[in-house]
């Protein structure tokens, strides 16, 4: 729960700060300091995206991928025909 709030604290104090606003009627190149924000923000999303692609592979679970065509193929003849099939049986896929 401490973590939670030190964080909304960060990001509030962050957000409140004066020091940190850009002058806008000055060309972005004369502040100095954009690039601290642009990697900044670069930064965080590469975290989003790669949060976003371990919980999609943590979720997915590959099942499908650790098996073999041919022992897929089987299961699916299985499912589907209910028949028993011995899987070193002719294949006629490719």
């Amino acid at each position: 729960m401490s973590r939670l709030f030190a964080l909304i604290l960060l990001l509030a104090s962050v957000a409140m700060a004066d020091s940190n606003k850009l002058d806008r009627s000055k060309h972005m190149s004369e502040d100095g300091w954009v690039a601290l924000p642009f990697f900044c923000g670069l930064a965080v999303g590469f975290f989003l995206l790669l949060l976003g692609w371990i919980v999609w592979a943590k979720v997915e679970s590959f099942e499908i991928c650790s098996m073999s065509r041919e022992q897929r193929e089987h299961e699916e003849m299985l499912k589907s025909t209910g028949v028993a099939v011995p899987v070193d049986a002719a294949s006629t896929g490719l």
